[in-house]
């Protein structure tokens, strides 16, 4: 990766914090997370002979990844065709905020203005008063979320051109805008708005609901540490029980356990919908229970792994600094040393995401000084590699979307056995891309279906609504079970 950066260096080498406090370009953390591995390079696209050099660049690169709206080809005195015509093997990718077209297309974005306008931001915070109002306003999620969502769903988009380019050799124009990568991140916000007009409401700690959950998912400590204490519905009684009386609780927990749902009963994440002033008061009480258990404990002793190992969802909840000398995740490498030469010290950094038994991520160096590789990028003969079209593997004649292009993922199959929103949504990622998805699930315990479910009256009754609708009882007819797995097969098992 070549990161090519204007004199005076990318403004995201301008964001704190700084090494030490002392602001400067090769000093800023931030910019160390986001291009550790890669090269720098300086180019100024105002003159003439950068501009060749720019150009001698592309012709053996795969990737042009446009970080200036689409602006790019325009500083080279082209249009975005003209660019792929003189480089057709290349993957021209790009994020707007808004797309290329399009009333907005101009408007200005943000973090804060994505998490915002995409509804993010609405669904997090902190419980409202008894009286059902907020006294704090939403609160947005923190760490550039918002690029983060946008720049995983441009992965993808890249990923599948390069596929597609070892079938045909052709380049792509790939383009995502932000807002609409966000605006399909509100979990089940959206779907419940588009199915039965509902809002749902913002909870601490706790997924956006319907109706508030009696039942908050995290308790104190005695030393004012907060731990993940959630009890769901399906969880073996008998052994929470037994688990809460090994340490002294036994008065009306079994009472206050949330009831299984029957096989009538919607259910949204394993919980049981809160509705009737029973299930309210037993989730009163469970809470109450919950609350003195862990305010009996110090962080330091609190049982949380042995409330694991009777099937419970608990875990301290950790400072960031915590999770770095752990070494679960050294051990993983998900987590590693980098050094730095000039400053003869290393420092931890985030080094991959996931494991395999043949591929590996690269920890690489450490971030590039401003334009360090300049003259060894430039001065090195571009030797691109081709895989010529015809030395591609044969496939099948490519089936077409609607907009008359070939799939990038046809001749694909997927087994997924994924559950709910972020595997799910995952593979519908690639079932939309062309890959043939085979949705696998258990009679025992299907998918989350009961979700945002369809209105009685159907899309008839949904455009005259001027408030909720009942919803449908049909388990085919759960809309984020549907928006999630559109272009699916499914069978069970």
């Amino acid at each position: 990766v070549i990161k090519i950066e204007p004199p005076g260096g990318s403004a995201t080498r301008r964001i704190g914090p700084f090494l030490d406090d002392e602001p400067h370009p090769d000093r800023s953390l931030h910019f160390w997370n986001y291009n550790r591995g890669k090269r720098s390079v300086i180019l100024d696209l105002t003159t003439k002979t950068d501009r060749e050099r720019f150009l001698r660049l592309l012709e053996g690169a795969d990737i042009l990844l446009d970080s200036v709206r689409g602006g790019v080809a325009a500083l080279l005195g082209m249009t975005r065709e003209e660019l792929l015509t003189r480089f057709p093997r290349l993957v021209l990718s790009r994020m707007t905020p808004f797309g290329d077209v399009g009333p907005w297309k101009d408007y200005i974005g943000s973090d804060l203005v994505h998490l915002a306008l995409g509804g993010v931001m609405m669904n997090c915070g902190y419980d409202p008063g008894p009286d059902g109002h907020y006294e704090l306003a939403p609160i947005a999620p923190q760490v550039w979320q918002a690029y983060h969502i946008a720049g995983e769903q441009l992965a993808i988009a890249i990923v599948a051109a390069l596929l597609a380019r070892q079938r045909d050799g052709m380049g792509q124009d790939v383009s995502c805008a932000i807002h609409d990568a966000v605006s399909k991140n509100t979990e089940l916000d959206l779907m419940y708005w588009v199915m039965r007009r509902v809002p749902l409401y913002r909870q601490t700690g706790r997924h956006a609901r319907e109706k508030i959950d009696p039942v908050p998912t995290i308790s104190q400590t005695k030393d004012g540490r907060w731990f993940l204490t959630w009890i769901a519905a399906r969880q073996n009684q008998d052994e929470i029980v037994d688990f809460f009386a090994r340490h002294g609780f036994t008065e009306g927990v079994r009472e206050a356990l949330p009831r299984p749902p029957s096989n009538a009963r919607p259910v949204v994440g394993g919980r049981d919908i809160p509705g009737t002033s029973e299930t309210d008061e037993r989730a009163v009480a469970l809470d109450a229970i919950i609350r003195d258990f862990t305010r009996s404990f110090t962080a330091e002793n609190m049982p949380w792994r042995e409330a694991q190992d009777v099937g419970l969802l608990w875990s301290p909840l950790r400072k960031p600094h915590e999770t770095a000398e752990d070494p679960h995740w050294l051990e993983r490498q998900t987590l590693a040393d980098v050094h730095h030469p000039e400053r003869d010290r290393s420092f931890r950094y985030v080094t991959s995401k996931w494991l395999s038994n043949v591929t590996a991520w690269q920890v690489g160096r450490r971030a590039p000084l401003l334009g360090e590789d300049t003259d060894m990028i430039l001065g090195t003969p571009v030797a691109p590699v081709r895989v010529e079209p015809a030395a591609c593997k044969p496939a099948e004649p490519p089936r077409l979307a609607a907009n008359g292009k070939p799939f990038p993922l046809q001749n694909i199959r997927i087994l997924d056995f994924s559950w709910f929103l972020a595997s799910a949504g995952g593979t519908r990622f690639m079932a939309g891309l062309g890959a043939e998805c085979l949705k696998v699930e258990w009679k025992g315990n299907p998918d989350t279906r009961f979700a945002a479910m369809a209105p009685i009256g159907g899309r008839a009754a949904r455009a005259k609504a001027t408030g909720p609708l009942p919803g449908e009882t049909d388990p085919s007819m759960g809309g984020q079970f549907n928006n999630k797995n559109s272009g699916k097969r499914g069978f069970s098992l």
